[in-house]
Formats: C-alpha cells, sequence, structure tokens
C-alpha cells in the first residue's frame, strides 16, 4: 500500500519537570524496554494530565494491540486528544485511522484535515500521504500539481517513498513537465536508501537510456538489489535480461528462476509471461498447458488485459478434465497466496 501506515514509535523530550514528571519518566521508559503493560499503565497517568506526546503514545497502543487488546476507538480517542493540542505525530495518526475507517467512520476529507494539519508542522510522512490524496482525488479535488507539491517537501526531508514518487511523477509527466533526467535524479536518491521500488525504476531508465545513457551493467546490478528484496516488478526486469543476453551472458535458467519468484508475489505480468514460457515449451520447460492455463487465470484475476483472451484461446484447445485441474491449481495458488498475505 503506497499510504505510509500510522506511526509507530513515539520520541519523547526531555525537559519535563515538577509532578508530572513521573508519570510521563516511567512511561517512556517502559516503552524503552517493551514492557507494554507497564507502559499503559504509566502512559494512561501521564495521558490523563493531558501530556500530548504520551495521548499519542498510547493511542498507538491501542492502535497495535501493545499491552491492551486492540481498539481502535480507543487508539481515536487519544490520538484525537493529542491532535487537538496540535501533536504532528497524533494529527498525522488520525487522518490514517480516518483514512482507512479504523475507529471511526471512513472520510477522506477529515484524513485531508488531519494529513494537512500535521503537514503543515513539516512532517514527512503526512506530507507523502497528502500527496497521494491529492492525486487519487480523495477528500480533494485531483490535482497532480498539488502532489507534486507535496511529494517535493517530503522529498527534500530525505522521505525515501516521496522521493520515488516525485521521480514518477517527472517520468511520466504528471503534474511538472516530462524530465526524464530529474526522474532519475530521485529514483537515485531513493534508491540509494534502499528503497527497492526505486531501484527498479532506475534499473529500467538504465536499460531503457531515458535520462541516462543507456548502461545494461547498470541496470543489473539496480534490478539485482530490487530482487534480492523481493520486489516482484526488479525480479520480472532481471528476468528479462537473462533470457535476452543484456548486460549478462543468456542464462534462461535464471531467467525463469527470477521469473518465478516474481509471478509467486502475485505479479500479473510476470504470470502472463510464464503461462507463455509453459505454452509454449521454452526455457528447457516441457510443454505444459495446464500449468499455462493455470498463470493465465490468476493474471486474470489481478487484471491483466490480455490474459483473459489468451486464457479462452488455449482453453478451446484442451479437455474438459484439463481446464478442472488448471483450475483447482489456480484455486489452491490462491488460497495459499491468501493465507500468506492475510486476506
Amino acid at each position: 500500500m503506497r499510504y505510509a501506515a500510522a506511526l509507530v514509535l513515539v520520541v519523547f523530550a526531555g525537559g519535563v519537570t515538577g509532578a508530572d514528571a513521573d508519570p510521563v519518566a516511567e512511561c517512556a521508559d517502559a516503552i524503552s524496554r517493551s514492557d507494554w503493560e507497564a507502559a499503559v499503565a504509566a502512559c494512561t497517568k501521564a495521558a490523563e494530565q493531558g501530556d500530548a506526546m504520551v495521548q499519542t503514545a498510547l493511542g498507538v497502543m491501542y492502535d497495535e494491540g501493545q499491552g491492551v487488546p486492540e481498539n481502535d476507538a480507543k487508539a481515536v480517542e487519544w490520538y484525537t486528544k493529542a491532535a487537538e493540542q496540535g501533536h504532528a505525530s497524533a494529527q498525522y495518526n488520525l487522518g490514517v485511522m480516518y483514512h482507512d475507517g479504523k475507529g471511526v467512520s471512513k472520510d477522506d476529507a477529515k484524513a485531508v484535515e488531519w494529513y494537512t494539519k500535521a503537514a503543515d508542522q513539516g512532517l514527512a510522512a503526512a506530507q507523502y500521504n497528502l500527496g497521494w490524496m491529492c492525486f487519487d482525488g480523495l477528500g480533494v479535488p485531483k490535482d497532480y500539481a498539488k502532489a507534486v507539491e507535496w511529494f517535493s517537501k517530503a522529498a527534500e526531508q530525505g522521505y525515501a517513498k516521496a522521493q520515488r514518487d516525485l521521480g514518477m511523477m517527472y517520468d511520466e509527466g504528471q503534474g511538472v513537465p516530462e524530465n526524464d533526467a530529474k526522474a532519475v535524479e530521485w529514483y537515485t536518491k531513493a534508491a540509494e536508501q534502499g528503497y527497492a521500488l526505486a531501484q527498479s525504476d532506475l534499473g529500467r531508465m538504465y536499460a531503457d537510456g531515458e535520462g541516462v545513457p543507456v548502461d545494461y551493467a547498470k541496470a543489473i546490478e539496480w534490478y539485482v538489489k530490487a530482487a534480492e528484496q523481493g520486489d516482484a516488478y526488479g525480479q520480472r526486469l532481471l528476468s528479462f535480461m537473462y533470457v535476452t543476453g543484456k548486460g549478462v551472458p543468456v542464462n534462461e535458467a535464471k531467467g525463469l528462476e527470477w521469473l518465478m519468484k516474481a509471478a509467486e508475489q502475485g505479479d500479473a505480468h510476470a504470470q502472463y509471461e510464464l503461462a507463455k514460457v509453459y505454452g509454449n515449451g521454452r526455457y528447457g520447460v516441457p510443454k505444459d498447458k495446464v500449468r499455462a492455463f493455470m498463470w493465465l487465470s490468476l493474471a486474470d484475476s489481478l487484471g491483466h488485459e490480455d490474459a483473459a483472451e489468451a486464457r479462452n484461446f488455449l482453453g478451446n484447445r484442451m479437455r474438459r478434465k484439463q481446464i478442472v485441474k488448471a483450475e483447482q491449481l489456480a484455486r489452491e495458488w490462491s488460497e495459499r497466496y491468501n493465507a500468506k498475505h492475510g486476506y
């Protein structure tokens, strides 16, 4: 999911003195030790005294189920108390709750309201989320230029996801004139922080010679970094380099290995390509109409625009029992995938 998730950690500032010092200090100490039951007890005392930072921390505990049963409504209650005092992290977290409909009715306009309050205080995660609200037209009119504005604010603070998405805006010419060199600049900043999606994008720029001279070795370098982190897009692009021999000697076995990894992660394009491998008997794989039909069915279920037509064409050349077997394999794969990802 591209929206940044709610903050889990709250940093306690120093300088609390007097009668209020003990519960705040106890709260901070318990959190630092991950003693969540003690943290809830201490933080509740401090939160009831009106400490906004502690109220935010207590909201996170209810949000994440740390030391207490998960309770979205209680999380919203404490985030709201802190947010109304101007605490930026609480404002951001409250925006996430409204955006996701957790503990409150889903309300994109309220999410934008709270994201904006936090973003105006310079919180990069809020600026990033606000950029996507503008991009998608959620709670505000769709406005790519405003999305660029907010992505830029977060990117300039070093927020890797915003740097990558700002690169995408320059790459696609959305909200700004298309500028491949600027796209490469921002992809590079995010990629050098280890953000896998940006590494895949940067590899593609080198492979296609967009914003930089064609350099297959550099493309491979970035694809490998992304693929080894489990990025399905990078795995699929790396597969293509191996089977075409761009930047590396042709190695169909390696190409198939990376294509399979991407397909198993639910990349519809990889699934479609893998179906063609089985359908045509490529890369040392025997022809297998059942496996080809299975992968086309999965690719279609994930929205690949050509998969349904290809599956129907193949199905007209299969026996009924083969189709039944392929459909069974597709269901079993989907059940495993959904269980693994908690769907």
